[in-house]
């Protein structure tokens, strides 16, 4: 039992259990409320960038909408019921004026968009994108929500009206410090920026510098890749630093743990989130203040709660017991304010960002955890994974989650007197400044408190986004693509050559690792698609021939007893013997180690010791589950790719060395490669079906395969006696499946 010493320790990926679920979901399921394993789980949310129609998609759109689709598909295999939402920015500047010179004439912004986000929703039609909605900011019920989420934080005063000046950029629909431009241009983006001076509206984003660096400290999985984690960490101040000089490791700390150092007196400088109305008039009037209109990122950040169903309506959301506001008080644990030193950086004047007024405003929370008591919980807030490029990272890390902290702030009205200090245990130094005394001190009643305030004095807290998985780009010989280079890769175009399901193929074979640019290559792609069509569509199509399944037919019945169940059915000793010989450890499923193909102990040498190469194959095949759902958990939907076509290669590698078609093949040797090749092909079929769900169909089909067998099932975590009636178990399942079964050959690609 050497083949198996491993299995024991792994879990179900897709197993009959998922069977039972769906069937549970169909008698339990109210709307997207769902049980698994006897727990009640939410929905599970996935979002993508919500896309700018200013141009046709390019492949980057594309590329997120693969992404977010992978992680789709890949949860519903599990059994979770998926949101999954897209859809389009559809508000600002940029728009306006492309709008304007498009028809020559104003006020037709709505019909350009009609036009434009149709052509997204065709791309993720194409690309067999599985979004259950495609959200768009210039819809009625995101208006409301902006509206709704604009008066909640106006009425505890995070919201201030001030003179702003600053470099703004019209391509990124947003503004820049001194320190991020040079020649007139973005650092980060290459954007040109223009000085701009205004009385707009200010976001008190300084306010929550603290709470969100002690979430991140906290969370290092809630930004992935790790990479972008510290980016973030570097936006509020702070940054991971080694604590053992280089050379100086011992055996025993040779990988040490890293601390972070803070800067203790770095400020997060406020945001403006509006634009005056006569530079802007195309996205959401400011409520009660027709001068001014929604700034297009506070806006487009907020379409992820209107997918999940915000405004979420009482008692959801809001507490109606006075002793349950209270109670929810005492858990959030305000901190103290300090005062705020001027950020050298920021491009608000101190005296600007304390001139203004806030009505008792109350520190915000730490992030909270996600609950069925949580607002939105039952139509999936908060979002499990939200699909990003590193080119929005601040308004996703940073900006959104301030948002979502001041909403779970009680905000005015919470109580007055000096707020309440609590202990940071894990945080190594004292965290920057929060809302300036001054502010505090001012009563000056702001125009909407007196119509909201008794509605927005308490709150549910509502947690952050669970993690932002953040994606780099494409480029185009290593430059980034643009209409003015003509190098803009055209998915359509790519899914008409090579069919959606290839395209999708090579987008997650070769960009599922997030880390880097990738370099988009037509080259690339025929040869990916050459890769996976002789690995799998040319494996399937030989397995499948009559000619061997004629030969597998002519074992002598001698050597197949009858079972339990039809004569032919028990497992005969050649095939029981695949699972009595010794092989090499399964590999890992996690760690440094499983960041390579899995390693195999098969050559041609094999057949000169009278060893079965099936037997390589059958314990690789066994363990790609584990792996793969090990990977996919990870987010490493390209290392997951890399272990499927692995196996693959080893089974197609497999069959040329032991060539069923030949005359001189055993026939009880044939029979073997024949079940074990079809297994094979059923484990990657199930795991390929998130990346390539129209080619796995396809083979599944031709597998001839009912519903139940259309999951893949590894064991559970057993071991002793118990392990190796386990695998007395999955060897006659595997026989049982297979053994005569006829099978078509058809074309998967």
């Amino acid at each position: 039992m050497v083949l198996f010493r491993n299995l024991h320790s792994s879990r179900f990926l897709f197993s009959s259990s998922c069977v039972q679920l769906r069937l549970r979901k169909a008698l339990t399921c109210s709307k997207h409320r769902c049980f698994h394993d006897g727990n009640l789980q939410k929905p599970y949310y996935i979002t993508t960038p919500i896309f700018y129609p200013n141009a046709s998609p390019h492949i980057g759109h594309l590329y997120s909408l693969v992404t977010g689709d992978v992680f789709a598909r890949y949860q519903r295999l599990k059994g979770r019921d998926v949101r999954f939402l897209a859809g389009t920015d559809e508000h600002g500047l940029k728009i306006q004026k492309a709008a304007r010179v498009h028809f020559g004439e104003p006020g037709r912004e709505r019909e350009f968009c009609d036009t434009l986000s149709e052509r997204f929703r065709d791309l993720a039609r194409r690309a067999n994108v599985s979004n259950t909605c495609f959200m768009r900011t210039s819809s009625k019920e995101h208006h409301l929500a902006v509206e709704d989420v604009w008066k909640n934080l106006y009425a505890k005063g995070y919201i201030y009206k001030s003179q702003y000046s600053g470099w703004y950029s019209i391509t990124d629909e947003c503004f820049y410090t001194d320190a991020q431009v040079a020649d007139g241009h973005s650092l980060e983006t290459g954007s040109a920026v223009e000085w701009s001076s205004e009385e707009n509206y200010m976001f008190r984003l300084s306010t929550f510098r603290d709470s969100l660096l002690e979430h991140y400290m906290a969370h290092p999985d809630a930004v992935y890749p790790p990479q972008y984690h510290e980016n973030v960490l570097a936006m509020l101040g702070a940054a991971p630093v080694d604590p053992t000089p280089r050379g100086t490791e011992s055996a025993e700390d040779a990988a040490p743990a890293l601390k972070t150092a803070v800067i203790e007196d770095f400020v997060l400088a406020d945001i403006s989130i509006s634009r005056p109305r006569s530079r802007l008039e195309w996205g959401v009037q400011v409520p009660d203040d027709p001068e001014q209109t929604v700034y297009v990122w506070f806006d487009a950040l907020l379409i992820y709660l209107t997918g999940a169903g915000y405004p979420w309506a009482s008692p959801a959301l809001r507490l109606t017991s006075s002793t349950s506001t209270s109670a929810l008080h005492s858990t959030l644990l305000p901190k103290s304010p300090s005062a705020s030193p001027a950020d050298p950086h920021s491009a608000i004047p101190p005296s600007q960002a304390s001139s203004s007024t806030l009505t008792s405003i109350s520190t915000p929370p730490t992030a909270p955890i996600s609950t069925p008591e949580t607002p939105g919980w039952d139509q999936g807030w908060p979002a499990d994974i939200q699909v990003i490029g590193k080119d929005i990272l601040r308004f996703h890390a940073i900006y959104l989650p301030a948002i979502l902290l001041a909403l779970s702030s009680s905000g005015a009205g919470a109580g007055s007197g000096a707020a309440t200090t609590r202990p940071q245990p894990h945080l190594q130094h004292q965290l920057g400044p929060r809302v300036p005394p001054q502010l505090q001190s001012q009563s000056q009643a702001q125009p909407h408190q007196t119509q909201v305030q008794a509605e927005m004095q308490a709150h549910r807290p509502i947690p952050l986004a669970k993690t932002l998985l953040t994606h780099a780009h494409w480029t185009s010989a290593q430059k980034k693509m643009s209409k003015s280079l003509g190098n803009v890769a055209d998915p359509l175009e790519a899914m008409e050559r090579w069919g959606g399901d290839v395209v999708r193929f090579y987008l997650m074979r070769v960009g599922g690792r997030w880390r880097g640019d990738v370099d988009w290559s037509a080259e690339q792609l025929d040869k990916h698609h050459k890769e996976i069509q002789a690995q799998l569509g040319n494996y399937f199509l030989r397995i499948a021939s009559p000619r061997i399944a004629e030969r597998a037919r002519a074992v002598p019945p001698s050597t197949v007893p009858a079972g339990d169940g039809a004569a032919g059915s028990a497992v005969p000793a050649h095939f029981k013997a695949l699972f009595e010989r010794p092989s090499s450890p399964l590999p890992p499923t996690s760690g440094p180690e499983a960041e390579t193909e899995m390693k195999t102990d098969t050559d041609a040498t094999n057949l000169g010791r009278n060893v079965d190469p099936n037997a390589e194959l059958l314990r690789l095949t066994l363990a790609l589950p584990a792996r793969f759902e090990a990977a996919m958990d990870q987010l490493e939907a390209g290392q997951a790719l890399a272990d499927v076509m692995s196996v693959l290669k080893v089974a197609n590698k497999t069959l040329t060395d032991i060539a069923p078609w030949s005359k001189s093949t055993e026939p009880a040797l044939v029979q073997t490669t024949r079940v074990v090749a079809l297994e094979t092909l059923r484990v990657a079929g199930v795991c390929l079906a998130p990346f390539m769900p129209s080619v796995s169909q396809k083979l599944l089909d031709g597998l001839r395969l009912s519903d139940k067998d259309r999951v893949v099932g590894i064991f559970g975590e057993k071991g002793g006696r118990d392990q190796e009636k386990n695998v007395a178990e999955e060897v006659e399942r595997v026989w049982k499946r297979w053994v005569g079964r006829d099978v078509e050959g058809v074309k998967l690609f």
